[in-house]
């Protein structure tokens, strides 16, 4: 019989062939989507994990709750609280200082399992001759904005205004005192905003002697008194009008005061400077003085001053590393490449002079990759802190930069997070003034590194292999505990990933089990119904004398049309709501921002097409096997149509 004569014996039974088209449909839609769901989440998994990488460091103590927007952080420095009293500076070393790491420490735990990279960071400043520091923004105190002028006292005018954000110790509130100064000239600071070149300035002094420490207005960006301040009312009686002094006075860039009109000054300027004194006062008399008195042994803490402010305002935060995508911050996504490229391991193996520089200070200055920015290093070192950063600000701090380098600027970095979170991790962040540069440019001897002391913010880790991280959680992480350290890590939400995806894992393999037993079933009862209500016709050509396989054929051909278009109606159905819903759940959605591909693999759509395709075959193979071993007569008997496998009378 023709093949096309055949398949139209299925017009006979319409209702059996739709049901028989139907059945097999259906599990193949169930199987074809469970299978092509399960295929997707495991090649999406596959590829996602090499974009997922662990990265951590270790704590002695968590980061003390210490606001960046005061100054107190600086007295965390050794060099600085090697002023105070011993018990001051063991509150300043032991409490408030974010607690550093040796580097025996850091040597035990670059050599844990599944540690793939270690990377160790430092700071020095970088002071340019043509570019400003850009300030960080209202939460992080501006250790820059000193200014130090020469002017004659006009007059002074006391108790001029109140402020009501601050008392003295019998609860008297603070009453300022006005300097009215003429003929000022600017001596240092102020940075690239220099509004106070005016004939008169005018300048608040505290009336009173503060009994704490305390601010202005509440914000301590402006002015900080501290038990230090010696310029109340009665000292300024002391002062004559008319004579010229130097003034060194602060102010806050972020409070300009209003209708500022040409010849006015543009921001309040406060007397005195807590980071300065007391081995610099802020009021320095200059009438009589030669003209180069600035070079007297008499000014040598002013000139000091003055050399110190000026790097300040032209100081960038070098930081020196090997790879940044150990840093923290890029690999969780608070930093960014906004343009270019990051700092890889061959730009220090090859000696390259390049940097990567943030986004904020190359919109203000006009600068991009491909650019240049020449900056002079110096050899002292400093730790992370954003809105500190390598800006001496005072005398125990500060060493000349020297080492003059051209970089080419390379990439640009871009905070993704606002500066309010940058404040509640300010030990983590880095300021907009931050250069990132490969670690075979920095200036400091190996004897001076051996004894350096890092902070937890300094160094970085990576767990390359993404499937390495449980292992590493598991293993490495309780050496942590017994050295007497915390880990702070982070896997990107790689771990929870895996978590579902093995829990996934288990359920979908198990659905594909059961469902591949039910289309087994089905497709097996579906061949053997089909078959066994052809057996007549089959008897009937054997009986006439038609060649077996001929016979065979006749009901294999019609069987396998009805199969291949269920097979592929079904497959196609599941094809579409797979693709379609599977991106929208479960462990792919995590993968989302991973830009996951939810196109079910073609080797795997093609396998359960044949798959099942296959499967009908060799079960009516089977089956025609058995009944063409049968002589038709038995066949046509009313006990031989009730099985296809009947036995001989």
């Amino acid at each position: 019989m023709k093949p096309s004569l055949s398949i139209k014996t299925l017009y006979r039974a319409p209702v059996k062939t739709i049901l028989t088209f139907v059945l097999l449909a259906a599990v193949t839609f169930a199987f074809f989507s469970q299978v092509g769901e399960y295929a997707i989440t495991e090649r999406e998994l596959a590829n996602a994990a090499g974009q997922y990488i662990g990265v951590g460091t270790a704590e002695i103590a968590e980061a003390p709750d210490i606001k960046p927007v005061s100054s107190d952080y600086m007295n965390a420095d050794p060099r600085v609280a090697s002023r105070y009293s011993e018990e001051e500076r063991a509150y300043y070393l032991d409490e408030l200082r974010y607690q550093p790491l040796s580097r025996e420490q850091l040597d035990a735990i670059s050599g844990l399992p599944y540690i793939t990279s270690f990377d160790t960071r430092y700071m020095t400043v970088g002071v340019s001759d043509t570019y400003y520091r850009p300030d960080d923004g209202s939460p992080f105190y501006n250790y820059t904005t000193r200014c130090i002028v020469e002017g004659t006292l006009a007059e002074i005018k006391y108790g001029a205004s109140t402020n009501l954000m601050g008392s003295t110790e019998e609860g008297e509130f603070y009453r300022f005192d006005w300097l009215v100064l003429n003929d000022c000239t600017p001596i240092a600071g102020a940075g690239d905003d220099w509004s106070h070149d005016y004939a008169t300035l005018l300048v608040e002094s505290n009336a009173v002697k503060p009994y704490m420490r305390s601010s202005v207005g509440g914000s301590e960006r402006s002015v900080t008194y501290t038990h230090d301040y010696i310029y109340d009312t009665a000292y300024l009686e002391g002062l004559t009008p008319g004579n010229r002094y130097v003034f060194v006075l602060r102010f806050d860039p972020l409070e300009a005061l209003p209708n500022v009109t040409e010849g006015r000054q543009k921001y309040t300027l406060y007397l005195y400077d807590h980071l300065a004194e007391p081995w610099c006062g802020s009021i320095w008399p200059v009438t009589g003085a030669p003209d180069d008195y600035l070079e007297t042994e008499e000014y040598a803490p002013l000139r000091e001053l003055v050399e110190i402010t000026n790097a300040d305002i032209h100081t960038f935060d070098m930081v020196y590393t090997d790879d940044m995508s150990t840093i923290p911050r890029f690999a969780e996504g608070q930093m960014v490449i906004a343009d270019g490229r990051a700092l890889t391991p061959e730009d220090g193996a090859g000696g390259a002079s390049v940097c990567v520089v943030s986004r904020d200070f190359a919109e203000a200055n006009g600068l991009g990759v491909g650019d240049t920015l020449t900056v002079r290093l110096g050899t002292e070192l400093f730790e992370q802190y954003k809105g500190l950063g390598a800006v001496a600000g005072t005398r125990e701090r500060y060493s000349p930069a020297e080492k003059a380098v051209t970089l080419e600027i390379v990439g640009v970095y871009a905070d993704t997070d606002g500066a309010s979170a940058q404040a509640r991790q300010a030990h983590r962040s880095y300021s907009v003034s931050t250069v990132f540069v490969p670690k075979s440019l920095l200036p400091v001897d190996e004897s001076t590194l051996d004894k350096h002391m890092f902070s937890p913010a300094e160094f970085s880790f990576k767990v390359e292999n993404a499937w390495d991280i449980p292992a590493f959680l598991e293993e490495s992480a309780p050496a942590f505990t017994e050295m007497g350290l915390t880990l702070v890590f982070s896997d990107g939400g790689w771990t929870d990933i895996v978590d579902n995806f093995q829990s996934a894992k288990q359920l979908s393999l198990i659905r594909i089990v059961i469902l591949a037993a039910a289309v087994a079933a089905a497709t097996g009862f579906t061949v053997y119904l089909f078959i066994g209500r052809k057996k007549k016709e089959y008897a009937i050509m054997r009986a006439l004398g038609t060649p077996r396989h001929t016979s065979a054929r006749a009901l294999t051909v019609p069987l396998m049309a009805v199969t291949a278009l269920a097979v592929l109606v079904g497959s196609a159905v599941a094809w579409v709501y797979t693709v379609t819903t599977v991106a929208g759940g479960g462990t792919l959605a995590m993968l989302e921002e991973r830009s996951a591909n939810a196109s079910i693999p073609a080797t795997v759509a093609i396998g359960c097409i044949l798959g099942e395709f296959a499967l009908a075959l060799l079960i009516a193979i089977v089956l025609l096997r058995r009944i063409s071993a049968l002589p038709p007569l038995l066949l046509l008997q009313d006990g031989g149509t009730g099985r296809a496998g009947g036995k001989r009378a």
